[in-house]
């Protein structure tokens, strides 16, 4: 059975962009719920102070990066970087940009670039998990200057 997990689509987050507009902090917590409406089993949250960088597709991230599209990206940063299967993690992404008003077009864009490139950031927090289990909480930031420091190592 496949799970996709996306967050409340109607609803906007409050995200505050750092490092010039580079990143993103999260500000309050993203809830997960299932494709059924109920909110995941797991109990699961994106965390307050999450710092992660939006859409790293560099010809889109003007397109990409609105308000209204943020939770979707924060939400499968933050999929990849606790280890969600990557299949279930970038299918929750195309769902949730269709549900959050985006077109087909974008949608398949996006799923386009996860697919093909994906794996990089994929494999690199997975890396991080197995070797440096301390650095996960290097991406919560509890400040705005903490999470200057921690954008300035993610967009690089």
């Amino acid at each position: 059975m496949h799970l996709t997990l996306i967050s409340e689509p109607t609803k906007i987050y409050n995200i505050e962009p750092i490092f010039n507009g580079k990143a993103f902090w999260l500000r309050e917590p993203i809830r997960y719920i299932d494709k059924f409406g109920n909110f995941e089993t797991q109990g699961k949250e994106v965390p307050i102070g999450f710092v992660f960088d939006g859409y790293s597709i560099p010809f889109g991230r003007k397109i990409f990066n609105r308000e209204w599209n943020l939770s979707d990206a924060c939400l499968h940063d933050w999929q990849y970087f606790t280890g969600f299967p990557r299949d279930i993690a970038d299918r929750s992404l195309g769902v949730n940009m269709l549900r959050s008003g985006n077109t087909t077009f974008s949608a398949r864009c996006v799923a386009c670039g996860v697919n093909l490139f994906g794996w990089i950031p994929y494999e690199y927090y997975k890396m991080t998990r197995m070797h440096m289990a301390w650095s996960s909480a290097n991406r919560i930031a509890e400040d705005k200057k903490t999470a200057e420091r921690i954008a300035m190592v993610i967009t690089v």
